[in-house]
């Protein structure tokens, strides 16, 4: 296929991998298969359409390309009870990055990575439907923002050069904890990255408190419910 595809449009000098699979997966009601569906889709998609990919850009006459990968900062950057599945396929998309970043470097083919806002699209709308009450709360106060302007921060990143490209101060701001950045601005900002992230952590864990509390008071009471219909 990458063979007709060049023969008619020439040379393959950049690619976007961009599809997600997102569907609820609590670790205490989930299958192993939850999760290797959403790897098969979020990762070793990524995996099968850059690989070829990023051997004919090495080994093309006019060598050099460029590989764009979108990630998700609240899989990668938080703990979402309920997406368990999703943010383990996102770690092992921002690792691809990484290591995409490192090896083709020599070759000549910048590799972005980007991060941005949730997006106010029909696919997040459809997805929080079906998120459980847990998700769904973590998820309210989170920022959205346009796609629109989403694709100008893409754009705009690709045009700097830049390897992580993010959708918001707040984005870079946790990203220190990468050490993707400047040495100063990585010292400065990284210490309250950390704090900040111990924080959202604690304020999970009370959110999951709650919702386990409120699991157990709704399964005490449905045997008794179930004993006044009999009488």
């Amino acid at each position: 296929m990458l063979h007709q595809l060049e023969k008619y449009l020439g040379p393959i000098r950049m690619v976007v991998f961009c599809p997600a699979k997102s569907e609820p997966a609590m670790i205490t009601s989930s299958d192993v298969d939850k999760f290797k569906t959403h790897m098969d889709t979020n990762f070793f998609s990524a995996l099968k359409f850059i690989l070829p990919i990023s051997q004919k850009m090495a080994t093309n006459k006019q060598k050099g390309g460029r590989i764009v990968i979108v990630g998700d900062p609240m899989a990668t950057q938080s703990t979402v009870p309920g997406m368990a599945a999703y943010a383990c396929s996102k770690h092992a998309l921002e690792a691809l990055a990484m290591q995409l970043r490192a090896e083709l470097m020599p070759h000549n083919i910048k590799v972005h990575y980007f991060l941005p806002v949730m997006m106010q699209t029909n696919f997040l709308f459809r997805q929080k439907q079906i998120y459980p009450l847990v998700t769904k709360e973590n998820l309210k106060h989170r920022r959205t923002s346009e796609a629109d302007y989403m694709a100008k921060k893409l754009l705009r990143g690709i045009t700097m050069e830049e390897f992580m490209i993010c959708g918001s101060f707040s984005i870079t701001f946790m990203t220190t904890l990468k050490a993707q950045f400047r040495i100063a601005f990585n010292l400065c900002f990284a210490p309250i990255a950390i704090m900040l992230r111990m924080y959202e952590d604690m304020r999970v864990q009370d959110q999951m408190f709650a919702y386990r509390h409120h699991h157990l008071q709704a399964q005490e009471a449905a045997p008794r419910d179930k004993g006044r219909v009999r009488k």
